[in-house]
């Protein structure tokens, strides 16, 4: 869990940047009364929604729910008997990380074929003339979310994360063409996990994805980082075996939910389907889809 002494900040920056309203409910954490940081949604409580893990404030000054009932909440240890684990986070811990030897030769190989990292973020998303940026990683994110079947947020909903000031889009070009397309969510002053990440498959022997990643890390030290995650993955699948191959540390979330339901297959149907449609129409429904999609 994410664990805040006072989480103003926080709540400001999560709700600039997902439009969704923070509510403090009243939470038994470690053997203490803290705030567990919830969103609304339908008739449930969500801690949190898009991020990995849920978060907690361990000082707060006043609660807007005083219990909680019909929550779900994903956590890096079981909070109760009922809790399950399906997914894996993957961290690096920058201040002792060392890559392995064949990921430092597939991040060298990106620079040898001349695969070029670009950056924008809140600075120069004013200037017009960084617009193209975004233009090209919406092209590179949202093709691939329809190829593998899932739905892509809006560009509308993207530059709204941007607006935060604590979301950095990553494009990678090679002769110019955008074939990779990465984000980075800055969560708290020492945490920065990949949010989003795409790249064009039929560039894959340019080891693009180890590209973006490379970057993202580099960044996010530069940034004053202690962890760089990569995000969560299902475990056993072919992107967690990508995942371990970089030598992280690996974390099980544990899913915590009063009303537990398995939909991996309900999840595959639609994703087979979701991949069948005309790549517009994903476009224009992926919005709608996000809305309960976490």
């Amino acid at each position: 869990m994410f664990e805040f002494d006072s989480a103003d900040d926080f709540i400001a920056y999560y709700q600039k940047a997902y439009s969704k309203t923070i509510l403090r409910a009243r939470y038994e954490y470690k053997s203490r009364e803290v705030a567990l940081l919830c969103v609304r949604i339908a008739n449930r409580l969500v801690s949190l929604p898009y991020l990995s893990m849920g978060a907690v404030e361990l000082f707060p000054k006043s609660f807007d729910i005083e219990s909680c009932s019909n929550i779900e909440i994903r956590a890096d240890f079981p909070l109760n008997d009922g809790a399950y684990t399906d997914k894996h986070l993957y961290e690096f811990d920058l201040s002792t990380y060392k890559s392995p030897r064949d990921i430092r030769r597939k991040i060298n190989k990106a620079e040898r074929n001349s695969i070029n990292v670009r950056k924008y973020n809140y600075e120069n998303s004013l200037d017009n003339k960084a617009s193209p940026y975004l233009n090209d990683f919406y092209l590179v994110y949202s093709k691939r979310m329809r190829e593998i079947g899932v739905p892509a947020l809006s560009k509308k909903t993207i530059v709204q994360r941007v607006s935060s000031k604590r979301y950095i889009l990553f494009i990678a070009y090679y002769n110019n063409l955008p074939i990779g397309a990465s984000s980075l969510n800055l969560i708290s002053d020492d945490y920065f996990e990949n949010e989003l990440f795409s790249t064009d498959s039929k560039y894959h022997r340019l080891y693009t994805s180890y590209a973006l990643h490379a970057e993202m890390m580099r960044c996010s030290k530069l940034r004053g980082a202690r962890i760089y995650s990569m995000g969560r993955s299902t475990k056993n699948s072919s992107v967690s075996n990508y995942k371990e191959h970089w030598n992280s540390r690996e974390v099980d979330l544990y899913w915590h939910n009063s009303q537990r339901k398995n939909r991996q297959f309900t999840y595959k149907i639609i994703s087979w389907f979701w991949s069948k449609l005309p790549y517009r129409l994903t476009v224009v429904l992926g919005e709608y889809a996000h809305r309960r999609i976490y």
